[in-house]
């Protein structure tokens, strides 16, 4: 939600900002289908200009702006197109595994762990933003975020490598919520 904050800071700071939104608008939030317009309207209070990609077929080419024209124009799918100085994504998450290649562990986007934190080899344990971990109830591995999460793996890892056998469990509340400004605010970034 990097992106969100530095949205707020260009608003205030009298730049004009737009948000071409799509399915992973709110990554690494996954806010209920039904949420959606009142989040999307709480960013357009901020004072962002809001575009549905999808409405316009979805984004067919970020290009150099023509001459006379700002930097970057955003070309969408139905010939429409909008034009910036800047043109920024801010969603991803690409965690540096290079250093686990041939280690035997199995690597997806991130590391493959089970509930307890464990990955394929049974020596190898991890923690953090690095892990996609198994979760049974959704039958898939997932990423979960948060300063609380990581601390919590960190403990639970530490615990297991010793012989426990804890599966993490997230006390991160992931819900997206509009403050009493009628602003977004992410728990991913509340520290206690």
């Amino acid at each position: 939600m990097i992106g969100l904050h530095l949205a707020r800071a260009l608003v205030q700071a009298q730049y004009r900002v737009a948000l071409v939104t799509g399915e992973t608008t709110f990554w690494p939030h996954q806010p209920h289908l039904s949420h959606r317009p009142a989040l999307l309207a709480a960013i357009a209070r901020m004072g962002v200009e809001v575009m549905e990609a999808d409405e316009r077929g979805g984004i067919a080419a970020i290009e150099t702006g023509a001459s006379g024209l700002p930097a970057r124009r955003v070309l969408f799918r139905d010939g429409s197109d909008v034009y910036g100085d800047l043109v920024l994504t801010c969603m991803g998450l690409a965690p540096s595994l290079e250093f686990m290649m041939g280690s035997g562990a199995d690597i997806e986007r991130g590391l493959l762990v089970s509930p307890s934190l464990r990955t394929s080899d049974p020596n190898i344990y991890a923690a953090g933003d690095v892990c996609q971990i198994w979760t049974p109830e959704a039958h898939r591995y997932r990423f979960y975020y948060g300063y609380k999460n990581v601390r919590a793996m960190g403990a639970i890892a530490a615990l297991n490598m010793t012989g426990g056998s804890e599966p993490f469990l997230s006390t991160q509340d992931e819900e997206l919520r509009i403050n009493h400004e009628g602003m977004l605010d992410s728990p991913f970034w509340e520290y206690e």
